[in-house]
This record gives structure tokens, sequence and C-alpha cells, in this order.
């Protein structure tokens, strides 16, 4: 709201599946009412800025870009606005309740890359045919492709590579 924009309503907890994959779902945090953005909060300590690039980029580590193209891809949504809430954690002096205390709000912007999106959903069909549908338990490590799966995990996989900050058509919240 603080950003002028209108959020869709839904239920809580919200749960969507793809169209075509009843397995593959998702629960976003919100979505705006004219679905034209997928909108994500999180928080993270200051001391892991660095792993985020400049305000308003598509910036985010691999994790979090990973989980947002899978979002998009199950609610046919061409991109996201990521929240960003650096802070730090501390116990409040009176309660003891453990805190978190907000330092700063960053946008960043991801655009839907189809590309990932197949590449995730085949990864994830091939493991419900693989292990889910036969009832097998999976390996702890990779079989197939592990040069990809050891990319992935680093951030390094060529479809999480950084590219340019969205041009100045970007909605601006």
């Amino acid at each position: 709201e603080a950003y002028g924009f209108e959020l869709q309503q839904h239920a809580r907890p919200w749960i969507e599946r793809h169209p075509r994959h009843e397995w593959a779902t998702i629960s976003p945090d919100d979505v705006l009412a004219d679905r034209s953005l997928l909108v994500e909060i999180k928080s993270t300590s200051s001391f892991a800025r660095h792993k985020y690039g400049r305000p308003e980029s598509d910036e985010i580590p691999p994790l979090y870009a990973t989980q947002v193209q899978w979002a998009m891809e199950i609610l046919d949504l061409p991109r996201c606005l990521v929240f960003v809430g650096f802070g730090r954690d501390f116990k409040d002096p009176d309660t003891g309740e453990h805190e978190f205390l907000f330092e700063e709000t960053v946008p960043y912007y991801v655009d839907r890359d189809r590309e990932t999106a197949a590449m995730l959903l085949g990864y994830a069909e091939r493991f419900v045919k693989d292990f889910i549908e036969c009832r097998k338990l999976p390996p702890l490590a990779p079989v197939n492709n592990k040069r990809a799966y050891s990319q992935l995990l680093k951030g390094s996989h060529p479809c999480q590579q950084k590219t340019e900050a969205p041009s100045q058509s970007s909605p601006n919240p």
C-alpha cells in the first residue's frame, strides 16, 4: 500500500498449482490486483547485503532467483518485485524475546525467464517420475548431470547469471 499497489485478495494460506503439473505448487506472498506483478518479501541480515546488487536491479541470490522464476511460471506472471528487508537480530532487553530490527528495505525486479522455468520444471518432473511416483528414495548425491547440480548449488549455472538492471520503463515502487 505504501508503494501505491493494490494487492489481489486471496485466502490464507494461499497455494497455487501449475496449470499442467499438479505437483508443482507455490505459496506466493502477494500478487498485484491486475496480476501484472508477483510480490515476494524477504528479510535478511545486513551482513548479507553484499549478496545483492543495486536497488531495482535483478541482482538477488540464486536461491531467491530460482524461487521467483518457479513462482512466475506457476502463476503465469511476467515479473516479480522482491522486497528485501535488511536488518539485525537482537533480544528485547525487557522481555528477552528475539526481535529483528529492519534498517533498510530494498526493491529488486526480476523478469520471467521461460528457459529457466522450463529447466526447473524439467528437473522437478524427472524427480517426480523417478522417485515420487515409483516410491523410491532418491540418492543423497545427484546421479545425472552432476555439473549442472553443482553449478546450481554454487549459483554459477548459466540460468543464474546476473543481467542488467531493468529499463527505465519498469514501474517504480
